[in-house]
C-alpha cells in the first residue's frame, strides 16, 4: 500500500501533536506533585514517608496526603 506525501505528513504531524500533548501532561502532573509537596508541613511529608517508606514517589506522597488532608494538616510535633 503506498501513502502519498501529504498523507504521511499529515500523520506524522498527529503523532507528533498528541507526543507533545502527553509529555506536557506528564510535566504537568509533576508540577502540580511538586507545588502540593511544596506547600504541605514537613511534618506532614515526614510522617507519609515513614509510613510509605524511602522509595516512594512523589505521586504516592500526594495521593496519600489529599486522601486526609485534614488528618496531615493537623498533625503538629
Amino acid at each position: 500500500m503506498n501513502i502519498n506525501k501529504i498523507s504521511k505528513q499529515t500523520a506524522m504531524f498527529a503523532i507528533g501533536f498528541i507526543g507533545f500533548l502527553f509529555f506536557l501532561g506528564i510535566a504537568g502532573k509533576s508540577d502540580y506533585n511538586q507545588e502540593v509537596i511544596y506547600n504541605m508541613t514537613e511534618t506532614a511529608y515526614n510522617v507519609i514517608v515513614d509510613s510509605l517508606g524511602e522509595g516512594c514517589s512523589d505521586t504516592q506522597i500526594v495521593k496519600t496526603y489529599l486522601s486526609n488532608k485534614e488528618y496531615y494538616d493537623s498533625l503538629s510535633w
